[in-house]
């Protein structure tokens, strides 16, 4: 499955499939079909010649009517395979007979080019902001100055790409009032700042509303996107409504913006997407909609959902899934769906239950609603999946007739918990940008500036655009700047940018300490190291070692609020944007843990990732006293054990002063008697 974009004019395209067939095959019998979308495109004899050798084979399918391509399009390889020329053959009985095809360098390549931009806004998400173009997108914002106020503007913006464009990625590049002639540009700006800027490059545009959409002056076929407003206060209320564009655009040369309902404090844990503990969760709030299945192997159903990371449940606790399913009656009583919750099996339902067979006979398909539980402790921070797979059995092995439904009143129930987590660990932020995500506003989440050199700004802009993605909502309340006040010091903190002195309270509560112009203090890291794929002799770290070339991404507890965490993007003489971007990429997420990562991008998407864990857990969330000393002598055998011998010795202690007053005592009434 490939998509075509919007905005694309597909002017050529052509493909190369590679595969290597047995010289068992019998030649005049065996060949291979390609189709686009159902469309026959050609037929090739899988051998040309007997004496093929093993060697592989390419074929090249030119012209390929691309009139046929749409939205979505399926690409099929069919393969049909002999080894009789009289066309008697059973299955399975000739192993030697096989086709390799060579997935990974075949290829489908497209000539295309975009089309010109029209002045309508309709354009902007449907083609501009296309989420299914597979093609970085390539932006550039139109600073008119580097004031804090400035960089908040697009942050914002940044955010409202990610909610929009989720994870197509994105390169920024950001230039002092001058549109750049091969990208798309943004200005988000006052009107004074605008007119500053349309006269610094000498073009006129007609402005009309506040978001709209021209044609870049250099090159018609990018877009040149302008959103402004009489003043700072107001510019501000028009981005809070950029956050519905995708829903409130229409066919206009642009849109003003007339009344603004602002927005209270989010609650915490009130994140778009999240699922917060004690929630019970039907299938269609989730947008899933009652799907019929079709078949012996029918295709499981695949419900996700995110959870918070700080979720902490007790050991005993257990969940429920609830399927409300159509079936019908033509089936065996062998017929089944397996639950599984995160690919682990947590449940078995026999689709007939424990129904009279006599009974079905009256009914053409029954609804029932049959419930499982399954452990919490298979429950994960981040993204999570419960999958239902049917197996139904015919009473008489026609495909046809199995037919199951499961309805969008199905739920599940994750059980009740509390918010408790050791941290820090960065698997959370690149799972669900906790804890920035605890409030969806962004009320409790600084960015503190470690300079304003554009690329450092560029960076800010990615974590932005990834916080987007995941967060689904208005940063109404972000704070953005290059100084700490008290209010700010009490927050999450994103730190972004190069060595400055003033933050060096910062950088000696990392786990890898920074000193003066990006040199760091003596560690051996050899025993911290979270993975073998690299030799000792590269994890150590000597004092007045410059980590120059490489970004160091560092998680851990703020020197100025133990309940706070800081995150840390720090690079030397490196394109910090480029490297922010690729260690947020999903595709390096599962080498991302740990408290410190030291990465560098290698060329060709490649990139060299070091994860470490150094410092000891701190503990934040809502368990009172009492539960914070159980869970921590519960979690620590040396305490545990420390405490039970004090309490042993204490106890025997206790007894045996006990045992002397109560012989003191005896003996006193002994005495008394004999007297």
């Amino acid at each position: 499955m490939f998509p075509i974009a919007n905005r694309w004019k597909v002017i050529d395209m052509r493909a190369v499939i590679k595969y290597t067939p047995s010289i068992a095959l019998e030649q005049e019998r065996s060949f291979l079909n390609i189709k686009l979308n159902n469309f026959v495109l050609k037929q090739y004899r899988l051998l040309n010649s007997k004496f093929t050798n093993h060697r592989e084979i390419a074929i090249t399918i030119e012209n390929i009517p691309y009139n046929k391509l749409k939205k979505h399009n399926q690409f099929t390889i069919q393969l049909y395979q002999h080894y009789s020329k009289s066309g008697k053959e059973e299955m399975g009985t000739a192993p030697e007979v096989w086709t390799q095809i060579n997935l990974e360098d075949s290829y489908i390549e497209l000539v295309i080019e975009n089309k010109p931009i029209k002045p309508n806004l309709s354009f902007l998400i449907d083609d501009v902001l296309d989420i299914f173009n597979p093609i970085d997108e390539k932006i550039n914002y139109i600073f008119p100055d580097k004031s804090n106020q400035t960089i908040y503007n697009y942050s914002f913006f940044s955010v409202v790409l990610g909610k929009i464009e989720q994870f197509r990625k994105v390169d920024f590049s950001i230039t002092l009032k001058t549109i750049s002639k091969n990208r798309d540009n943004v200005i988000v700006a006052t009107t004074k700042q605008l007119q500053e800027i349309l006269n610094f490059n000498k073009i006129g545009l007609k402005i009309e509303g506040n978001i709209n959409l021209f044609p870049n002056p250099y090159n018609p076929s990018l877009a040149l996107i302008i959103i402004t407003a009489e003043n700072e206060e107001k510019l501000r209320d028009i981005l809070y409504s950029t956050f519905g564009l995708d829903m409130n655009l229409n066919n206009e040369d642009s849109k003003k913006i007339e009344k603004i309902t602002s927005l209270k404090p989010a609650n915490p844990y009130s994140t778009p997407g999240f699922i917060d503990s004690g929630s019970k969760v039907y299938f269609k709030d989730l947008g899933y909609k009652s799907k019929t299945f079709t078949g012996f192997f029918a295709p499981p159903l695949k419900i996700e959902f995110k959870l918070y990371p700080d979720l902490y449940f007790q050991k005993k606790a257990t969940g429920k899934v609830a399927i409300n399913y159509i079936f019908p009656t033509a089936i065996q009583k062998d017929s089944i769906a397996n639950i599984f919750v995160n690919n682990k099996f947590v449940s078995q339902i026999s689709i007939l239950e424990e129904k009279n067979s006599q009974s079905l006979k009256n009914y053409l398909f029954l609804d029932s609603r049959t419930s499982s539980k399954y452990p919490a402790s298979l429950l994960q921070g981040g993204k999570n999946s419960i999958r239902i797979d049917m197996k139904m059995v015919p009473l008489n092995w026609s495909n046809d007739a199995l037919k199951a439904t499961i309805l969008d009143d199905s739920y599940f129930e994750i059980p009740e918990g509390v918010h408790w987590i050791a941290m820090a660990d960065l698997k959370y932020f690149t799972s669900s940008a906790y804890p920035f995500s605890i409030y969806p506003d962004l009320q409790d989440t600084y960015i503190l500036l470690g300079d304003k050199q554009i690329s450092t700004i560029e960076g800010v802009m990615q974590i932005c655009k990834f916080l987007g993605q995941h967060i689904q909502y208005p940063p109404i309340y972000l704070h953005i700047g290059d100084s700490l006040d008290e209010v700010n010091r009490q927050k999450n903190i994103i730190f972004v940018g190069g060595y400055h002195q003033k933050w060096q309270k910062i950088y000696d509560n990392a786990p890898l300490v920074i000193k003066k112009d990006g040199y760091v203090k003596d560690i051996d890291l050899s025993n911290k190291f979270l993975s073998d794929e690299v030799e000792e002799r590269r994890i150590k770290i000597f004092e007045n070692s410059s980590i120059s070339g490489y970004l160091l991404t560092q998680f851990f507890q703020s020197p100025f609020n133990s309940e706070k965490s800081i995150l840390m993007f720090f690079g030397k003489g490196i394109d910090l944007q480029k490297e922010i971007r690729s260690i947020l990429d999903t595709k390096f997420n599962k080498k991302i843990q740990g408290d410190l990562v030291i990465s560098k991008l290698t060329g060709k998407g490649k990139k060299e990732i070091f994860s470490f864990d150094i410092k000891p857990p701190y503990y934040i969330g809502d368990f009172d006293m009492i539960n914070r000393i159980m869970f921590y002598i519960g979690n620590n055998p040396k305490i545990f054990w420390g405490i039970s011998f004090v309490l042993i010795v204490l106890i025997s202690y206790l007894l045996r002063k006990i045992l002397i007053l109560h012989r003191m005592r005896r003996h006193e009434n002994d005495a008394s008697a004999d007297d």
